[in-house]
């Protein structure tokens, strides 16, 4: 490199945010450009350690396909393989464009509108949309973590602990079923720190057994995989209580 080009070398704490783990990473920066996320060995949340899709971060950065501005549809026809011809265009014009479209409905009925979004971040997303929805003036609000893909979960776990979620207390349990569950195996909320912990426990001699109809990664490292019937689990969990 030549003498006279600047040289900028650093490394930035920040959070990971490709799953809930929220792991706390280091970014590694050279004039401007993100080389290598590793990380954060001081973050409670990982403690150093992240996973495949974690390091993978810098692939969605640099995707050449990334959308970095608002696109507008200009093709009104619709259907499968029909190019939509998108066009890009500035915050303001999409601010406007929605503004418009909305006060339209506003004046007519706000219960037309309906808010949709996604609980990864439930301050900062399913809270302001609630927020907004609110102010707009229509109920019809949706959720997809509380109320799709956390629906067998959530709804029990209020009733039962008054919480959002809840994990086995790995570092102290002896045995331990995971019926149709892979926590400790790279899933659930708390992904990473929990497939270490899950690790130790194994490692001091933790009793693993797993129902479930499939091999799951956990049922491979089990000390017992119950490979019960699909559609049986009620009837398994009636005769064990």
């Amino acid at each position: 490199m030549p003498q006279d080009v600047a040289v900028s070398d650093e490394w930035v704490k920040t959070t990971c945010n490709m799953c809930f783990n929220n792991c706390g990473i280091k970014v590694h920066i050279i004039n401007g450009a993100v080389v290598k996320i590793e990380g954060n060995p001081d973050s409670p949340q990982n403690w150093g350690k992240l996973c495949a899709k974690g390091h993978a971060g810098i692939m969605d950065l640099y995707n050449p396909n990334r959308v970095k501005v608002p696109l507008k549809r200009v093709n009104p026809e619709k259907g499968i393989g029909v190019d939509p011809k998108w066009i890009e265009i500035s915050w303001e014009e999409a601010i406007e464009t929605v503004s418009e479209k909305l006060k339209k409905v506003r004046e007519d009925d706000p219960r037309k509108v309906g808010m949709m979004s996604f609980d990864l971040d439930l301050v900062s997303v399913s809270g302001t949309v609630s927020a907004f929805a609110s102010a707009f003036g229509t109920p019809h609000v949706w959720s997809g973590g509380s109320y799709l893909c956390g629906a067998g979960l959530h709804p029990v776990v209020y009733m039962m602990h008054g919480t959002f979620s809840f994990d086995p207390d790995i570092e102290h349990c002896n045995y331990l079923i995971l019926f149709g569950s892979q926590t400790g195996f790279l899933q659930d909320s708390n992904a990473v720190l929990r497939a270490t912990h899950m690790a130790d426990a194994l490692a001091r001699g933790m009793k693993l057994v797993v129902i479930d109809p499939v091999c799951s990664p956990a049922a491979a490292k089990a000390n017992e995989w119950v490979a019960i019937r699909p559609g049986t689990d009620a009837a398994f969990a009636l005769a064990m209580m």
